[in-house]
């Protein structure tokens, strides 16, 4: 079996970073899908 790779504390942290921007990224694209509103009649 491969050795696991190891990771020094930079790109642990980058990793994390990306990981937290990611996520909170992702919500605000949500609405994006949903260009068009229904009117409230």
């Amino acid at each position: 079996m491969p050795e696991d790779p190891e990771f020094d504390d930079a790109q642990i942290v980058e990793l994390i970073h990306a990981v937290a921007i990611f996520g909170w990224a992702t919500p605000l694209t949500h609405p994006l899908g949903h260009a068009t509103v229904s009117p409230k009649a």
